[in-house]
């Protein structure tokens, strides 16, 4: 069979399962699926604020407006989409159009071209991507399900009606799209102009100001001498043992790597904290470092207790280590506020926590989302074990429980999506 004309098309719409629940394929999935200084703002799918005000009405300055049926807030639709443009700028907006073959969305389209057409600015089309094929369709349903804590029954009227929010090639948009061709080659466009390299993921720490005369490698070994001191005694007459040893081996470590700036940056932060009087402790693998240990980062003397550095930090790393530090609740935010005036708001980030399902989440949830009673979901958990594969695979104990009618999420796949308490420097 002869193929048709390949037919530009970019998705820019996609949830992942990292998407707090409300999407089913894990995002390699999803590029598995799509494989064949810029910024653009959409309008965005049912949650965004113009759709929603589209739906739930309200008022607007510029007064009444003719409400299409089903949708009471055309103006307020409008005051939301003017706002966009005055946040953003006009030639950063463009209004999102989606179809999952459900009943008002030709007429939403409709509408959200209209608003695109006065405000003169572009639509595009999207296919509001919560997972990667239709088969993911019944996983998704149960994942939402799971989200809202309810049955899949309870929240049926929420569901979508059929699976059809999945990923789309181009030619298949184009013929749902067929209306607005416009809006498709749009999501080319624009899917070209935001392309971007993976080397900009990871981007460098930022520098670390030191005094005139000095380069980080250079400050770094003048504070660690000056914490050598302190800790173990002047070199010669050294309180433990092979300490200065220790520590030249892994300056020169630190400056082969490149990491002399990071070491740098965790001191600061510690000093301030100790400048503060701010209770602040490193952990982890960096206890293994008699650097840190003399530059205070930590407590523990690696020296006397003879871990391995090279458990913290090897060579051929392709990153700076992780450096763990607690800082005491109360104040925490103390720290956050500094390390953003000292080194900028762009140069720094907060962790997410990705905590994943395990077996036993997985049946709670799952049984639940059926609807079977919590005595029900409670005695499957108990005769489920932490680590087995899940339910429903080649590999699965035979007496593990399915619940029917439903999909099961794998266990690793994502589950909510918190914010760490602190963070690591290593993430600025």
């Amino acid at each position: 069979m002869a193929e048709g004309p390949v037919v530009p098309y970019a998705e820019l719409h996609c949830h992942s399962a990292f998407s707090f629940l409300d999407g089913a394929s894990q995002p390699e999935d999803l590029v598995a699926a799509a494989a064949g200084g810029h910024w653009q703002v959409l309008t965005g799918c049912r949650e965004g604020a113009v759709p929603r005000a589209l739906v739930a009405g309200g008022t607007s300055p510029s007064g009444p407006a003719p409400a299409p049926e089903g949708f009471p807030g055309a103006a307020a639709g409008r005051a939301a989409l003017d706002e966009l443009v005055a946040l953003f700028g006009r030639e950063n907006v463009a209004v999102e159009l989606w179809d999952h073959a459900a009943p008002l969305d030709s007429a939403r389209n409709d509408v959200l071209t209209g608003l695109a057409r006065d405000a003169g600015l572009p639509v595009v089309a999207s296919g509001d991507v919560r997972y990667a094929t239709p088969a993911s369709a019944r996983l998704a349903a149960t994942m939402a399900a799971a989200r809202a804590r309810r049955s899949l029954d309870e929240r049926d009227g929420w569901l979508p009606p059929a699976g059809t929010a999945h990923l789309r090639s181009g030619a298949e948009m184009a013929a749902r799209f067929a209306r607005f061709p416009e809006a498709v080659r749009a999501a080319a466009r624009i899917g070209a102009e935001c392309a971007f390299g993976l080397d900009l993921v990871a981007p460098s720490l930022p520098d670390f100001p030191v005094p005139a005369g000095h380069d980080e490698a250079s400050w770094l070994r003048l504070l660690t001498t000056q914490g050598a001191a302190r800790r173990y005694g002047p070199a010669r007459a050294e309180r433990v043992a092979g300490a200065y040893d220790q520590l030249v081996h892994e300056l020169k470590l630190i400056e082969s790597l490149g990491f002399s700036g990071y070491f740098l940056i965790v001191h600061d932060i510690v000093e301030f904290c100790r400048r503060g009087d701010i209770l602040c402790q490193g952990r982890g693998s960096a206890a293994n470092s008699a650097v840190c240990y003399a530059l205070g980062i930590t407590n523990a003397d690696a020296v006397s207790f003879g871990p391995l550095f090279e458990c913290f930090l090897a060579p051929g790393r392709d990153g700076p280590p992780g450096i763990d530090l607690d800082i005491e609740s109360g104040r925490r935010e103390e720290v956050i506020q500094y390390v953003h005036g000292r080194y900028g708001r762009d140069s720094a980030a907060r962790v997410a926590d990705v905590i994943t399902y395990r077996p036993r989440s997985v049946m709670r949830d799952v049984a639940r989302a059926v609807g079977f009673s919590p005595g029900r979901q409670d005695a499957w958990s108990r005769r489920t074990d932490r680590w087995s594969p899940p339910p429903g695979t080649a590999a699965a104990p035979r007496a593990w429980p399915s619940p029917p009618g439903t999909a099961m999420p794998v266990p690793s796949r994502p589950r909510p999506l918190p914010l760490a308490a602190g963070g690591r420097p290593g993430d600025f």
